[in-house]
């Protein structure tokens, strides 16, 4: 019964939530479209001369420069390089005392922090020397 148990956890962990998220992400993408087409219908309505390209340009958002977007990438990559480097701390004190349950999984966690946070980093630095070159604006 406890593999079982064990079984159904892990699907449930890595097929279940990951098929719920990109589920609930698809959903408020086609809301937002549905959305900016009712939109559009009835502005068209009221004013059927109107180039609705031009209409959404200035609606739309600015783009965000290439300062903002590294140091948001900074920015996620010390968050994450913190929190790895945290948690990796906490499972080594842990298993120092010999409490060994639950914290093997605290300290996989903490590795994949670690990972992605150093992934960000990399890729920032990555995007630096491609603005150096120009390849990149």
């Amino acid at each position: 019964m406890y593999e079982i148990s064990n079984a159904l956890t892990l699907i449930a962990i890595f097929a279940v939530m990951p098929s719920i998220v990109v589920w609930i992400c698809l959903k408020a993408r086609n809301q937002k479209y549905d959305r900016q087409i009712e939109f559009a219908t009835r502005v068209l309505e009221k004013d059927p001369s109107l180039n609705l390209e031009d209409f959404f340009a200035k609606l739309s958002p600015a783009k965000r420069t290439y300062a903002q977007k590294s140091v948001s990438l900074v920015r996620s990559s010390c968050i994450l390089l913190f929190l790895g480097l945290a948690a990796t701390a906490l499972a080594i004190v842990f298993n120092s005392e010999d409490i060994k349950e639950g914290f093997v999984a605290f300290g996989i966690a903490a590795c994949f922090l670690l990972a992605v946070g150093l992934a960000f980093f990399v890729s920032f630095l990555y995007a630096q020397k491609l603005v150096r070159k120009g390849l990149l604006k």
